[in-house]
């Protein structure tokens, strides 16, 4: 547990040196608060009812958070890909199964937390506790699934930006 936990360490310490990843993690934090307050003050203004759609938003709040941490990640991923790192994770104490694990668990397990956070905080509409806690579950599941597109589809970290783009 301690190998994995540095290591988690050390890809927030390169997510952090990066502004673009860094931003990632607290864009759904933002969003959420765009959705909070700038829906219901444009329908002030505009006499526009979007109450319809406020299960859409909160869904969207669940996806935002784990797709961009996941996305953070992958790119990590990526750029050791890139400088041929990633070969020799297998020979460190963290073997491959751990570095797996804390490139794609680690970040969905956090991310979950985050993202029910994020619906707790900036949800549209008074959910349940059970359904934020499966919302965030299974946006986590999908941003594995888009952390693994990312990394398989991807050459590069320019190729994983346009693989993130294609399927959030």
């Amino acid at each position: 547990m301690k190998r994995i936990l540095s290591s988690a360490i050390q890809v927030f310490k390169q997510i952090k040196s990066d502004p673009m990843m860094f931003a990632a993690c607290f864009t759904p934090f933002i969003m959420g608060a765009l959705i909070k307050f700038g829906i219901p003050f444009f329908e002030r203004i505009t006499k526009f009812s979007l109450q319809g759609y406020y299960p859409i938003f909160d869904l969207l709040l669940s996806i935002m958070a784990p797709v961009l941490l996941c996305f953070a990640f992958a790119m990590i991923t990526l750029e050791e890909i890139d400088d041929k790192v990633s070969r020799y994770f297998s020979i460190t104490p963290l073997g491959k199964a751990g570095y797996l694990f804390t490139r794609l668990v680690v970040p969905a397990i956090i991310s979950a937390v985050i993202a029910f956070i994020v619906l707790l905080l900036f949800s549209l509409e008074k959910l349940p506790t059970s359904m934020m806690i499966g919302l965030a579950l299974l946006g986590s599941v999908q941003a594995i699934i888009v952390s693994l597109m990312i990394i398989t589809l991807s050459g590069n970290k320019l190729e994983g930006m346009a693989v993130t783009k294609l399927s959030a």
